[in-house]
Order: structure tokens, then C-alpha cells, then sequence
């Protein structure tokens, strides 16, 4: 099913007014009203879907962590939450049941909580994740930009379609040893980068650059700290490589990193245009 086909308009916004006081059981819910929007509470809609207003302002909805803000934890049940335009969501806290999808040039920030399923990245928009936990794969294609700076994720990470995958830190797989079942997958002129140092690659000694192997293991220690062994495949198009660095590096604001992101995109186009 394409989430891009939904017709869906003001009919749902009016149940926004129900969330400080009822839990929702709703088809989906759309927000569009290029505002700030702050859930809560126990939000059941089929899927929670975020887009600019008709005047092209961005809209931004935060999924508080209910201790912050002494309500219910955020339970957002079956459901997958998806962004267009230039939108915003950050998830501070709670639970997504599904996916994450992120289209246009939206951003989501990812500071705590749960994505049960996948993290969704197309066109060309922007995934920051510092925190919580991804149940399944992280997936950029289609010119979108994603960085890990830490958090937890059960399953791959893998890039198509010249989208480009930063890797500063994160803990990889459910046993805490960094052991995914297809690990990273860079394919179709798409890019994954790993900070960090004392890296291996099957079994050799590496000090940064491309990796020309086109499958097998990654060990080293992350940007974070974080202790990773992780097999890889990559096609002759994808490139994988590793910047040796010790450096610990801080946290910027989200608006930094979406400027960020959206330099280093244009900067890879103009090399792949280049080529």
C-alpha cells in the first residue's frame, strides 16, 4: 500500500480535540494545522500521518514521554506513524506498535521510546534516532539522510537508492553484542559511514576509508563507546566506509542536523551527478 495515496483531511482533525481526554480508537489521524502538537495519552488510530498546512507551514508533533509530563505513556497501538512535507515528529518517550515512514523533506528525531517495527526513510528526509529502541530494520532509500547516535535496534540497517546512513554510536542487535542476521546493506550508489576506531574487517586491521570487500564482518568500537561486530554486504555501486576517530562527539540541536543533512544530500548528488 502507498501511505502517499491517502485522502485523508479535516474530517480526523477534529478528534485532536478528544486527546487530553479520551483514549482514541480512530481511523487515521492526520495533523496538518503547521503548528506544535503534543500527544500524551493513549492514541489508537489506524495510522498517525503528519503533513504541512496548505499555506506550507511545517507541522510538528512530539510524542511525550509520560513521565515528563505526568500523564499516560504514549501507546500508539497498530499503528504506523508517517510524515510529509517539511514536517516534524519527535518521540520522546512511549510506544509506536509498527512503522515509522518519513517522506518529502520531514524529519523525525528519535530522543527515547519504542518503534516496534521499522524506521522508514524516503525522498529526501531526514532521520536523527539518539535513543530508544527500533524492533526491526532501519531503511533509508530515495536520497534520505539517516543518523544513529545512539540507541538500541534489533535487526539491519541498510541504505538503496543514494541514500547515505551515518553510524556514530547505538548498541546493534537484541543480545547487546552487535550481531544482526544481514547486518549493514549499502546498495544502488547509496552510502554508510561508521565513526569510530580499532576497527576489523574480516579479521584484518582497518584504518578507515572504503571497504572494497563486498560482504562480511565489521568489528570496532563506535563514536559512543559502543562495543559492535556486525556482518555487511554492499553491491559495487553502495560504498561502506569507516572514519577512524576518537573524538566523542556531542549531541547538536535537531535543527542542526537537519541543516546537516540536508547539505551532506546535496553535496552527494553533486558527486553522483559528477561520476
Amino acid at each position: 500500500m502507498n501511505l502517499k495515496n491517502f485522502n485523508i483531511r479535516l474530517g480526523f482533525f477534529l478528534l485532536v480535540s478528544l486527546f487530553s481526554a479520551n483514549t482514541l480508537h480512530a481511523a487515521p489521524l492526520f495533523f496538518d494545522n503547521g503548528g506544535i502538537n503534543i500527544v500524551d495519552t493513549d492514541v489508537r488510530p489506524d495510522f498517525l500521518i503528519v503533513d504541512n498546512s496548505t499555506s506550507g507551514d511545517a507541522t510538528t508533533v512530539v510524542l511525550a514521554d509520560g513521565a515528563q509530563v505526568g500523564t499516560d505513556t504514549v501507546i500508539v497501538d497498530d499503528t504506523s506513524v508517517v510524515v510529509f512535507g517539511s514536517s516534524l515528529v519527535e518521540i520522546n518517550g512511549g510506544m509506536i506498535e509498527n512503522d515509522a515512514h518519513t517522506y518529502d523533506i520531514a524529519a523525525l528525531n528519535m530522543f527515547g521510546g519504542e518503534i516496534g517495527d521499522d524506521i522508514l526513510a524516503f525522498d529526501d528526509s531526514i532521520v536523527n534516532v539518539f535513543g530508544g529502541l527500533v524492533g526491526d530494520d532501519v531503511e533509508a532509500s530515495d536520497n534520505s539522510f539517516v543518523t544513529l547516535w545512539g540507541g538500541a535496534f534489533n535487526e539491519d540497517i541498510e541504505a538503496f537508492d543514494i541514500a547515505s546512513i551515518l553510524i556514530f554510536g547505538g548498541m546493534f542487535a537484541a543480545d547487546g553484542l552487535g550481531r544482526l542476521d544481514s547486518g549493514l546493506a549499502a546498495f544502488d550508489e547509496s552510502t554508510i559511514t561508521l565513526f569510530g576506531s580499532d576497527f576489523y574487517v574480516n579479521g584484518t586491521a582497518y584504518m578507515g576509508g572504503l571497504i572494497t570487500e563486498l560482504s562480511g564482518t565489521i568489528s570496532g568500537v563506535l563514536q559512543d563507546g559502543s562495543n559492535f561486530f556486525m556482518p555487511f554486504m554492499q553491491d559495487i555501486a553502495g560504498q561502506i566506509s569507516i572514519i577512524e576517530t576518537s573524538v566523542e562527539v556531542s549531541e547538536p540541536s535537531p535543527a542542526l542536523l537537519a541543516a546537516l543533512g540536508l547539505f551532506l544530500i546535496l553535496i552527494s548528488r553533486k558527486s553522483i551527478q559528477s561520476k
